[in-house]
């Protein structure tokens, strides 16, 4: 199973979807995994709007995630007394200090989703004196469009300094794609499912995709999936069947095994697209995969 783990990115922003009780083992695992990485990060020049006295912030990674980009950083408190941070979304007062510009010039809003646990209607978080603490903000609706960012700004107002507005700037960051399939046709947009492709088999006329799904956020989870969509290179579309059904209840660290069955499939057929919609907003989809001739 370690082969399927996931980043620490998917981790943190696991955390965010799930309870607050969330078991102490797995909160414990995710803050001895994030040492190295943020030890690794690069840390951000500051903006013109200056930043909080004796906070950094480092910078850890991009992720595409569905149709957003989520990017992961830390807050680096290097003083002697805690300090208390309150964020702005891009929305309506954010949007000189909280914002992203592509590589194309391109601007896009940011809300924050994880400060160092779930994100309060101030989007304030309290960080302790010589402590990191780990926080994910959305760029909204750049996930299909953008591969690199120029810089990603983050910021709001801190009452305790003389000035109370304050900004951080990114170095360029890429973004990167969630690696949480085992075929290059193969690929799956919710970064918290690893999908494995076990077999695929024709039956007579029929051709089906044995596969299993795995999520490992150390929380049980019910998914539910649906809109399939089959259509071969010349562009005929398919109908299909999913079993056992369009909802997985699944259990952390434990496949759930399903079959996608695709009815009356000719001989030397080639199918574009194979897709599955996952929890509404994220996808399960083969590409340019050849379908069998023979039976398994």
């Amino acid at each position: 199973m370690k082969n399927y783990r996931l980043s620490l990115l998917t981790a943190i922003l696991l955390m965010a979807m799930v309870p607050q009780s969330m078991n102490a083992q797995f909160f414990k695992k995710l803050l001895k995994g994030a040492g190295k990485v943020l030890t690794e990060s690069v840390t951000t020049p500051q903006s013109q709007f200056g930043g909080v006295q004796g906070i950094d912030v480092e910078w850890v990674e991009c992720q595409r995630w569905g149709d957003d980009v989520r990017v992961q950083f830390a807050l680096v408190n290097n003083s002697r007394s805690d300090i208390e941070m309150s964020f702005f979304n891009t929305w309506p007062s954010g949007e000189k200090h909280t914002f992203a510009i592509a590589d194309s010039g391109d601007r896009y809003g940011i809300d924050f989703i994880y400060l160092g646990g779930n994100v309060d209607d101030n989007c304030s978080v309290l960080v302790p004196s010589g402590v990191k603490v780990q926080c994910v903000a959305r760029i909204n609706k750049a996930g299909g469009k953008v591969d690199k960012f120029k810089y990603i700004s983050i910021g709001g107002w801190n009452a305790g300094q003389q000035k109370p507005n304050y900004s951080y700037l990114s170095p360029k960051m890429e973004v990167k794609e969630i690696a949480n399939t085992d075929r290059e046709h193969l690929s799956c947009t919710l970064p918290s499912i690893f999908v494995s492709e076990k077999s695929i088999i024709r039956k007579q006329k029929d051709v089906t995709i044995n596969f299993s799904l795995l999520e490992a956020s150390g929380q049980d989870m019910k998914l539910t999936l649906g809109d399939l969509k089959v259509f071969d290179s010349n562009g005929n579309a398919y109908q299909a069947e999913l079993k056992p059904g369009y909802t997985a209840s699944m259990i952390s660290d434990v496949p759930f095994n399903m079959t996608l069955t695709i009815k009356n499939v000719p001989e030397g057929i080639t199918m574009s697209i194979v897709r599955l919609s996952v929890a509404r907003n994220y996808k399960i989809e083969w590409r340019n995969v050849e379908m069998p001739d023979t039976e398994g």
